[in-house]
This record gives structure tokens, C-alpha cells and sequence, in this order.
């Protein structure tokens, strides 16, 4: 058993510093985790805004305003997945990036 000096009432305080402690790398992480979806969509919406501007009727250039889209992002550092339009199916192309993407997806689809 832990001895500390106070007896109960130290040692629940110290039980708690320590869950604290444990808990601000944990919630670091998440926020961190966050902050990347954010600047996914940040750079997703500036790549649409430019995408609209050379193809006003992008509906009619659907195809070329796609591959637009998938350029702009690569540029900005993103992988597609597939389906340029959407993006939820871009993630960071660098390995640092992508395994927090991965942590993130996987935590997202156990909720």
C-alpha cells in the first residue's frame, strides 16, 4: 500500500494528480486529432472555392472540375480516395499524418 505522510486524504490527492496527469497526454491527442479534421476540410473548402472560380458551371465540366479538385489537394499535401467530391474520403499523404488519420478513423467508427 501507498504511504504518504497525510494519510487518506494525501494519498486520494495523489491519486488524482496522477489520473490528471495521465489524462492531459490522452486529451492532447484527441485535440491534436481534431485540429488535422479541421484543416482537411480548411483546405478541402479553399480547393472548391478556386475549383468554382476556373469552372463556374462545374456541373457541366463535372469531370475536369473533379480531377481539379483532386490536384488542389494533392497539392496541399492529400491522398484521394477515390470519390474527389467528398472530403471525408482525403487524408494527409505523409506517414506521420496518416497514422494519426488511421488513429482517428478508427476511434470515429467505434462511436
Amino acid at each position: 500500500m501507498l504511504a504518504v505522510p497525510g494519510g487518506l486524504a494525501d494519498a486520494q490527492e495523489v491519486a488524482v494528480k496522477h489520473t490528471i496527469a495521465a489524462a492531459v497526454p490522452a486529451t492532447l491527442l484527441l485535440l491534436s486529432l481534431f485540429a488535422c479534421k479541421g484543416e482537411t476540410l480548411k483546405n478541402f473548402a479553399g480547393c472548391e472555392v478556386e475549383g468554382t472560380k476556373i469552372y463556374p458551371d462545374h456541373m457541366a465540366h463535372y469531370s475536369q472540375y473533379r480531377e481539379f479538385l483532386a490536384a488542389c489537394m494533392a497539392s496541399r499535401g492529400y491522398e484521394s480516395g477515390g470519390c474527389s467530391t467528398d472530403p471525408r474520403c482525403y487524408r494527409p499523404s505523409g506517414t506521420i499524418a496518416k497514422f494519426f488519420d488511421d488513429l482517428e478513423r478508427k476511434l470515429q467508427s467505434e462511436h
